[in-house]
């Protein structure tokens, strides 16, 4: 609960309210109405309060503060990621927490479903596993169906899905599919605004799931009458007269967030009247009284205000400290300003402005002197520490790919944006966010000229999006539209990159011919652009392409022309990662036609640089692929010398998925040499392994193996 739910008050009817729709064990949309500073949020807060205090149930909640940029799909997937997580932190795993690991890890426990036998736990690791080729919303129905199953019949499970922001049009359908089909005891709750895209949607609305608080839901939730005005005068520790209250309360209205502003204002700066306040219920008016307030607290309190407004979503503190430019201790003791405190809200997930209307006005300031600073310098830092988190980690943060584009919007405009998306575009396919890849791309397309080279390569990403998705004829198709486009307008960057994409895509399809001149093109394109990395990448396949149509002396003079075009790399470890991609490509070649001892010899030069470049994951692949070779040779000792070493290294990484291949690969060595006890010793570790995955297929198959030893000996 956050710091504002201390000020919660009256609203029983609508407490009534949710109390008789939660007796209902009936899948629920729940959605709290009202117009911007009635109080929605904080009556989710006490939705929350309320039902963990209702001993009729076993309730756990999750709560996803949602922005304009959050599509449904990048919730959705949230959800299905930290609800795995936390169900096997729930079987005994170490994972690292996330965001709403806590969250999630209490809704287990609240539900009861950490009571359950451990096997059904592994079930539900096994259905909460996300698959980036299926649709996100049918596969979080299914999650939902079976956590469903797993509660009793007096659980409830509430997903709290708060929009600061009105959704979108097109944002309705996907949550449409999902109420359609919720499951018993599942109850999600929306926030929405009087004229909200749910509330208009008749589709959505005419859903038998679908209920409303207020209801009916013509003005949304009432004023505070004056008997909740007097509750809520009792939370502060001044006492302003009689009259000045009547004369507050009649001037907003009764609503709820402009009399809370106003007393906040009062309390600190007890010079101040009701003539003080706009005359008229105007929640940016009163804004720039609060800012006004802030600003008179000191420079910290602006800068720490600034960052927060033009970030404009929900983060950590560290972020927000470092585009503040402000060190920790400092801005720990800004936030702990009485003041302050009640005006930034917090969420599982970090921090941010409590009201749209104050942070409007701070992030509308003109003012550049300081302390206020110019809005570049914020942007700028925001853009710095995204991207130092997108590289932190061995895979990039998706939330802080996501989030560069804006700031760059905000600097450069558009196109700035649009470039921005390509960069972004790239770390989320690495990680299968399509969703949110795709919105960012639509976006900046809606942005710019769509003859213009940003959308050729814009154009691109969602051909790389359809390809990973494996919707391959598609992909291929807008590949050679986004050629003329290139062609067209002469960009000469982008079009290799289409090009040596499009060889791949031939050799994966095993057309030899096909791709042949396609990379020899990219080949030629990335050799006028000067770009040594990118005619690496494409002289690497062109060298199989003609070692597969048998032109024996030209595939060894590609390869030896990829290898001398590696010297023209400027930097380091990109110059010696893809000359260990040269010897592993042809170590791979050695490998098909059988020649074990000189594919051997290639990967162990691949695996001195990898090592001189501490890059652990290519090392890992290595020694897999050194295992091989050795077991094709009959040396069974030297192959599971380096499958030891390929499992050192996954450990390490915490890679569960490549450690339970690594014991199943070592048992399968084991059992080779007649070491019975080391078989089974492998296999029960792969086997836990995959029980940690949710792989009940793999699991299965270990236990047979498990069971096939046993008989044996």
């Amino acid at each position: 609960m956050d710091f504002h739910s201390s000020y919660f008050v009256g609203r029983r009817a609508e407490s009534a309210l949710w109390s008789e729709y939660l007796a209902d064990s009936q899948g629920e949309a729940v959605l709290i109405v009202g117009t911007e500073g009635t109080g929605k949020s904080a009556l989710i807060d006490q939705i929350v309060l309320q039902t963990w205090l209702d001993r009729r149930f076993r309730c756990g909640y999750v709560r996803y503060d949602v922005g304009l940029h959050d599509s449904p799909e990048s919730i959705m997937r949230y959800m299905l990621e930290d609800a795995f997580h936390a169900a096997r932190a729930a079987a005994g795993a170490v994972d690292a927490p996330g965001l709403r690991f806590w969250q999630w890890d209490a809704f287990f426990e609240g539900t009861g479903i950490k009571r359950r036998r451990l096997e059904e736990i592994y079930h539900l690791i096994h259905f909460l596993r996300f698959d980036p080729q299926k649709n996100i919303g049918e596969q979080l129905l299914g999650r939902l169906e079976q956590i469903s199953s797993l509660i009793p019949p007096e659980g409830r499970a509430l997903f709290l899905v708060d929009h600061y922001e009105p959704i979108p049009v097109e944002f309705v359908e996907p949550w449409t599919r999902i109420v359609k089909h919720l499951p018993p005891k599942i109850k999600f709750v929306f926030s929405q605004e009087t004229n909200g895209a749910l509330l208009r949607n008749h589709e959505f609305m005419s859903l038998p799931q679908v209920k409303t608080i207020p209801c009916p839901t013509e003005n949304g939730l009432e004023p505070l009458t004056a008997e909740n005005f007097d509750d809520l005068l009792s939370c502060f520790s001044f006492q302003p007269g009689q009259g000045e209250v009547k004369r507050l309360h009649t001037r907003y209205a009764g609503n709820p967030s402009l009399i809370r502003a106003a007393l906040d204002l009062m309390q600190v700066d007890s010079t101040l009247t009701v003539d003080a306040f706009p005359n008229e219920p105007d929640p940016d008016k009163v804004a720039q009284l609060q800012w006004k307030q802030l600003v008179r607290l000191g420079p910290e309190v602006v800068r720490l205000f600034r960052a927060y407004a033009f970030l404009d979503v929900t983060v950590s503190l560290e972020i927000a400290m470092q585009v503040a430019d402000m060190d920790l201790q400092t801005f720990k003791k800004t936030l702990e300003i009485p003041y302050v405190r009640n005006l930034i809200q917090s969420r599982s997930d970090g921090h941010q402005i409590a009201s749209r209307p104050l942070l409007r006005c701070i992030a509308g300031d003109p003012r550049t002197e300081p302390p206020f600073g110019e809005p570049t310098d914020y942007h700028h830092r925001a853009i710095a520490v995204f991207e130092s988190l997108t590289h932190r980690s061995l895979l990039p943060d998706a939330f802080a790919a996501s989030r560069i584009p804006e700031h760059a919007l905000a600097i450069g405009g558009p196109y700035a944006f649009a470039r921005s998306v390509c960069e972004a575009a790239e770390h989320l396919l690495s990680l299968c966010h399509f969703d949110t890849a795709l919105r960012l791309i639509r976006q900046a397309l809606e942005k710019i000229d769509p003859r213009d080279k940003e959308a050729g390569q814009l154009r691109y990403k969602i051909g790389c999006v359809l390809l990973q998705r494996g919707n391959k004829d598609e992909a291929k198709k807008i590949f050679g539209e986004v050629i003329e486009i290139l062609k067209n307008t002469e960009d000469s960057d982008t079009l290799p990159d289409v090009l040596l994409t499009q060889g791949l895509i031939a050799m994966d399809e095993m057309r030899w011919a096909d791709a042949h001149p396609i990379l020899e093109e990219a080949c030629q394109n990335y050799a006028i652009n000067d770009d040594p990395q990118g005619l690496v990448d494409a002289l690497i396949p062109l060298g199989k392409a003609l070692w597969k149509l048998g032109r024996q002396a030209e595939w060894g003079r590609t390869f030896r022309d990829a290898m001398k075009t590696t010297e023209r790399i400027e930097y380091n470890r990109q110059r010696l990662r893809s000359q260990a991609s040269v010897y592993c490509a042809l170590g791979k070649i050695y490998e098909e036609q059988g020649e074990y001892e000189k594919a051997t010899r290639q990967f162990h030069k691949a695996l001195d640089l990898t090592r001189d470049i501490y890059d652990r994951v290519s090392e890992a692949l290595i020694y897999a692929n050194l295992r091989v070779f050795q077991e094709a040779m009959g040396r069974l000792k030297r192959a599971e010398e380096y499958e030891q070493k390929s499992l050192v290294i996954h450990k390490e990484l915490g890679n569960i998925e490549a450690m339970a291949v690594d014991h199943a690969n070592l048992a399968y060595l084991a059992e080779k040499m007649g070491e019975t006890d080391k078989t089974k010793n492998h296999l029960f570790q792969a086997k836990e392994l995959y029980k940690q995955l949710g792989n009940l297929e793999k699991v299965a198959e270990m236990e047979f193996q498990i069971k096939n030893s046993l008989e044996t000996t």
